[in-house]
Order: structure tokens, then sequence, then C-alpha cells
């Protein structure tokens, strides 16, 4: 038990706080309830990502449905300036 002491007092409170509040938005994020999904799996296509003046490319993301309220998204991006908007 001292050990776990000493360890916990290795981190800052804002390292604490920041670990809290990842754990608690674990727990209170879920799929939409109103819009029923028809599929299971999802492919996802993001056009105004071609002319973000951040960070410009193209993405692509798949969801897979689990249950009702569960999902997972995976995206992948390939960012590259295809219209010269980055100043």
């Amino acid at each position: 038990m001292f050990l776990f002491k000493e360890n916990l007092m290795a981190f800052t409170t804002r390292d604490l706080w920041f670990l809290f509040f990842l754990l608690m938005f674990g727990f209170s994020s879920y799929a939409q309830q109103s819009a029923p999904a028809l599929r299971n799996n999802q492919l996802k296509f993001s056009p105004i990502k071609l002319i973000d003046p951040i960070n410009p490319g193209l993405e692509l993301s798949y969801e897979r449905r689990y249950a009702k309220q569960f999902s997972t998204q995976l995206s992948v991006a390939y960012l590259k300036d295809f219209f010269n908007t980055t100043p």
C-alpha cells in the first residue's frame, strides 16, 4: 500500500485531473439514440478536409456498429495541399 502512495505522489495534480476526465469521458460517450443506423459497417469520406486551411488532405473513415448504442470509428488521412489553400 505504501508503494502505491509513493507512486501516486509522482503524478502532479494536473496529471490526475487529466486522467480523471479521460476516464469519465469514456464512460459518458455513446452513439446517438434518435437516428437509427441501418448498417453495421459504414465508409465515410470528408470532402471539407480538402479545403481545410490548417491540415488539408484526404480523409477516409470506417465505422463498425457493435450494438444499438456502441460503435468504433477508424480514420485514415493523407495530408497534402491539393489546391494550395495554405498560406
